[in-house]
């Protein structure tokens, strides 16, 4: 079956269109689709970060904890015989706990202590499990090689979080810790 060549154009005008939509929409600044921009305002009401040496938050010293005055912890020293436990709660504009469907810590390698290899990413996202009624809860060990690479170095520790209801993504940075491992890659 062949189609005339003003057929073949119509239909690859149409199956561009979208395409092209998305890409001016994109280049404004703008979502990859219009309507997805959510509407609800949220915000970080508390967060604050623990460390122990066993997998059990109620041993754990708390080392920082969200506050007016002080945005981010200066710095954190951390090894592989540690866990870190962070807890968040996220409320909307109207004070009510906010459930975001998703969030993030982000640990970023920013001053390597030895080269990191070929093909190792310096950036580390670990997600949260889903939140209850807005309260946000990790526990990460250290040394689980597979969500954090032993890389000695300092690391940029950000708790990201995101909902497509959200009319802007919280990004935090929380601040730094200095990462020592016993076994390196």
């Amino acid at each position: 079956m062949t189609k005339s060549p003003a057929a073949l154009l119509l239909i690859t005008l149409v199956l561009a269109l979208p395409c092209v939509t998305m890409a001016a929409d994109m280049k404004k600044g703008g979502n990859s689709t219009p309507s997805s921009k959510g509407t609800v305002e949220a915000k970080l009401s508390k967060a604050a970060i623990f460390v122990g040496s066993e997998p059990n938050k109620s041993t754990a010293k708390k080392v920082w904890e969200l506050s007016s005055d002080e945005k981010a912890i200066a710095s954190l020293e951390l090894s592989d015989t540690q866990h870190l436990f962070i807890d968040a709660a996220v409320l909307n504009s109207e004070g009510k706990p906010f459930a975001p469907q998703t969030a993030s810590l982000i640990l970023k390698l920013v001053d390597a202590k030895a080269e990191v290899p070929l093909g190792v990413s310096a950036t580390r996202t670990i997600y949260f499990p889903a939140a209850s009624k807005g309260t946000l809860s990790l526990q990460l060990a250290i040394g689980n090689k597979k969500l954090v690479h032993p890389i000695d170095g300092k690391y940029m520790l950000t708790l990201a979080i995101g909902d497509s209801r959200l009319a802007r993504q919280i990004y935090t940075p929380l601040g730094h810790a200095e990462i020592k491992f016993a076994t390196r890659l």
